[in-house]
């Protein structure tokens, strides 16, 4: 069964054991990646703030000084006793100067700014989703390297057995050779057999340095060295129908709001905006035209635009947004439909994976089984060596099975219950 292994390398965090929670706790505290959310967050909230603004008093300070050809003119003509009198009223200067300060303030707008603030808010619930798909597939590579080095550190285990075995089986084989059942080729059939097995465990250590090295680059703590804990067996759920989430589920979904939010800010634009203004200043001439003096003037009011050009593209827009929602929704639904298949079909996995270690362990009994009748067939010169060690070999073999189906049922078991518990979380 699994329990805890301990590494054969040795570094300054030997003896000390480590588990998945410990590595899944590392990469949502410290992998750079985190900081990504909260800045698209900040980000958010920054724009929502300054969206704001749009409500407040606006204030600009303007000025101009100007020269024109020709200004407007007064002429009168009166009556007088032998004919007519032309009086010509003061005009105006050519070069013209004006200071001012406009303030404006926003009535209504239609809800353009709140339909803006509605879709950044909905842009950033979708930027944190897509940091979260990639956070997850983080977990889901620290999944991978904490299971194979599981897996390892199994298979490890087993081999060790194989390696006292085969020692025992060359005790065995030079005792025939001393009472003159074996001869010197059987004893070097058993050492080839060691040899092999030296090569594996080679192998099996590479692999998992190899894995280690991987899994302490992601989690930037040592694992080489360390025990890894197995995870505890999550409980079997119930048979079926419950709601499976991942994150790209909650990516689409913040997909689809933000395109419902797109399409309702395209009826916005057929709405009116209502503004009070104010405008203060001082110039050469103020608001009488035919007054050759600097003077203060000031005139406020009421103004409301109404841009009907957005009409001609209105329906085009329109039905392109919705069609973006749609397409959107099908989505959502296609990858609801994958995510349940996957999770039934993990649930079918466990079952699979229990019938698979009773057979394996039924397996491996009659292979051991085996070897003991070799091991007196080869005593009464019935068999010979090479079929003792094909037999050993044998056990080796499923016992590698074992190993394998025992660490898959874990590994998907462990990730049906991260699938459900975050249904559950909703």
């Amino acid at each position: 069964m699994l329990g805890v292994s301990v590494a054969t390398n040795v570094d300054g965090a030997q003896g000390q054991t480590l588990t998945l929670a410990a590595c899944h706790a590392r990469i949502d505290s410290g992998y750079p990646l985190v900081r990504q959310e909260a800045l698209v967050r900040r980000a958010a909230e920054e724009h929502r703030k300054s969206s704001l603004m749009a409500y407040v008093p606006q204030l600009s300070v303007g000025g101009k000084a100007t020269y024109q050809s020709d200004v407007t003119r007064v002429e009168l003509g009166l009556p007088k006793l032998f004919g007519w009198m032309t009086f010509e009223l003061p005009a105006p200067r050519k070069d013209q100067y004006q200071l001012y300060v406009d303030v404006t303030q926003v009535v209504w707008d239609g809800g353009g700014n709140r339909a803006k603030s509605r879709i950044v808010q909905a842009e950033s619930e979708v930027g944190v989703q897509r940091v979260r798909v990639q956070l997850e597939q983080l977990h889901e590579r620290v999944d991978d390297l904490y299971f194979t080095l599981l897996l390892l550190d199994r298979r490890l285990e087993v081999h060790m057995l194989l390696e006292q075995e085969l020692k025992r089986q060359l005790k065995r084989v030079q005792a025939y050779e001393s009472n003159g059942v074996a001869n010197a080729t059987d004893v070097a059939i058993v050492k080839v057999e060691q040899h092999r097995a030296e090569q594996g465990r080679v192998e099996l250590e590479a692999a998992r340095e190899a894995s280690a090295r991987a899994l302490e680059a992601l989690i930037d703590a040592p694992v080489r060295g360390r025990g890894l804990e197995a995870p505890p067996v999550p409980e079997v759920f119930g048979g079926g129908g419950e709601e499976y989430v991942s994150p790209e589920m909650d990516l689409l979904r913040a997909q689809v709001a933000l395109a419902d939010e797109n399409a309702r800010a395209v009826n916005v634009k057929l709405y009116p905006t209502l503004f009070l203004f104010f405008r203060g200043g001082w110039g050469n001439p103020g608001l009488n035209m035919m007054e050759n003096k600097f003077r203060w003037y000031y005139y406020a009011g009421v103004q409301f635009s109404w841009n009907f050009g957005s009409l001609y593209d209105y329906k085009q827009m329109l039905r392109s947004t919705h069609l973006t929602s749609q397409s959107y929704r099908i989505g959502e639904e296609s990858f609801e439909r994958t995510l349940r298949a996957q999770g039934e079909s993990q649930r079918a996995q466990l079952g699979q994976y229990d019938r698979l270690l009773a057979e394996d362990a039924q397996i491996i009994a009659l292979r051991r089984e085996i070897v003991a009748a070799k091991e007196k067939q080869v005593e009464n010169g019935a068999a010979t060596v090479l079929e003792l060690m094909e037999a050993v070999r044998a056990v080796q073999e499923e016992e590698q099975r074992r190993a394998v189906h025992e660490v898959e049922k874990l590994k998907a078991a462990y990730r049906l219950s991260r699938m459900v518990a975050r249904a559950v979380e909703k």
